[in-house]
């Protein structure tokens, strides 16, 4: 019952929310704050050693996309990239006003002079990774090179430039019916996860396949991973597997395997949200009285409790008054032009800059204290 529950309470603003883009007159990425100007570039990867399990062709091998996000030296006049890529803008069918839109980042820009830690970022399950992209340009200027993963048939689209578009399915998703079926979807979902992880990391610190522009500047004894949700529960599995993480972030993510019973085995952060009450039409939904799912919420509290407590200096902090997809920090952007019921429904009864430093300071400080000394 645990995690059906849990999967009722952060999917449900998802699929009220619906995710479609808000005519705004700006950019939802604010301006950067750190000292460093922002470069990005797009990688197409292809995993030989992999088949695609999520597609119907027995030949495909998995095929990523990932922006690297990196600190930059820019001239002067040079011009900001755009928000989204062409291939993406199509798919979405963004507005005229939309596609003017720009990013605080640098298409393919030269990089910072020095080496900086690596960090590997996964969206939410289902979420669309550029709408992470606010957070990761934060980061990024603060001096980070950042792999922002979009994870093919799990993302709900993926475009890439030579016109190929892999939306989510099935099989890249979580569809059981009972407890059981949906515990080993999320096994089953979380390996190709991880390995998507581990195969970009692999492809990024190997001098022989790491783009010529960023190779130098990457520090392969400084690597860390975060993710929002499924993501953020990636991060710390992979964390579990694989000696070269040194630290991770679980944004409010159920997390799965070796880490959700053992706990973390690297200094990691829980982000936890704060969902409303239940409304009675929900309650009816789940099959529970109010006494029963205030039952369930503190057994899964007190299961987090103890996964953190089994871990390397695992710690929680609460954002109070925020939805699960706040951490969607481009939404916090979107939300200028939502109806008050429209935001408290999807981020909380909240402010959004302020939300959005408290989640950026929160996520460069901890790094900073284990990647950086």
């Amino acid at each position: 019952m645990t995690l059906l529950h849990r999967m009722f309470r952060t999917l449900l603003p998802v699929l009220l929310a619906g995710f479609t883009l808000t005519t705004n007159a700006q950019s939802p990425s604010p301006e950067t704050t750190g000292p460093y100007t922002v470069g990005r570039l797009s990688l197409e990867l292809v995993d030989q050693k992999r088949d695609e399990t999520f597609s119907d062709d027995p030949a495909d091998k998995r095929r990523l996309l990932v922006d690297v996000y990196y600190p930059a030296t820019t001239t002067t006049g040079a011009s900001r990239a755009p928000y989204a890529s062409p291939a993406l803008m199509d798919v979405f069918k963004f507005t005229d006003e939309q596609r003017a839109w720009t990013a605080p980042v640098y298409a393919e820009a030269a990089a910072a002079d020095g080496q900086f830690p690596l960090l590997l970022f996964s969206p939410g399950l289902g979420n669309v990774s550029i709408y992470y992209s606010s957070l990761v340009h934060e980061v990024a200027s603060q001096g980070y090179v950042v792999a922002l993963l979009w994870h093919p048939y799990s993302t709900s689209v993926v475009a890439f430039a030579d016109g190929t578009v892999v939306r989510r399915n099935d099989a890249g998703g979580v569809t059981g019916a009972s407890l059981e079926a949906q515990m080993a979807e999320l096994e089953r979902l979380g390996a190709v996860w991880v390995a998507d992880q581990r195969f970009v990391l692999n492809t990024l610190i190997d001098p022989a396949t790491s783009p010529a522009l960023l190779h130098a500047h990457i520090d392969s004894r400084r690597i860390g991973a975060f993710g929002h949700s499924f993501g953020g529960a990636t991060a710390v599995q992979l964390a579990y597997e694989d000696a070269r993480l040194q630290a991770a972030i679980d944004m409010d993510g159920t997390m799965f395997g070796n880490s959700a019973s053992e706990g973390s085995r690297v200094p990691m952060l829980y982000f936890k949200s704060d969902p409303p009450p239940p409304t009675e039409e929900q309650l009816k939904q789940m099959g529970e009285t109010q006494e029963q799912f205030d039952a369930i919420e503190q057994e899964e509290l007190d299961t987090l409790n103890s996964t953190l407590a089994a871990g390397v200096d695992s710690r929680l902090i609460k954002f109070d008054s925020a939805r699960h997809n706040a951490f969607y920090t481009d939404q916090l952007f979107y939300s200028k032009t939502w109806t008050q019921e429209q935001k408290e429904t999807r981020i909380g009864n909240i402010e959004p800059e302020a939300l959005f430093k408290a989640i950026h300071t929160t996520v460069t400080g901890f790094f900073e204290l284990h990647l950086k000394r």
